[in-house]
């Protein structure tokens, strides 16, 4: 592999594995589960790109728009 650490894989496989373990621990609210399969879009890709092995501005991105998901439904209030 020319680019990247093979081991950044083994990473993302634990994320994706324990993503909606993960979030549904970050907030009691009721409904809060029904907002999951949307958020957890925004979570993955906040880690970088599992076939490119990188990660830039645009992974930042997805993790800003996670933090606002998450303000606009009150987990932060």
């Amino acid at each position: 592999m020319r680019f990247g650490n093979k081991a950044y894989k083994t990473l993302m496989d634990k994320v994706i594995a324990n993503s909606d373990e993960t979030l549904a621990g970050l907030s009691t609210m009721p409904g809060f589960d029904k907002a999951i399969p949307e958020i957890k879009v925004y979570w993955e890709e906040s880690f970088g790109n599992y076939e490119r092995i990188d990660y830039g501005t645009g992974h930042e991105l997805n993790f800003v728009v996670f933090l606002f998901c998450m303000f606009k439904m009150g987990v932060y209030n």
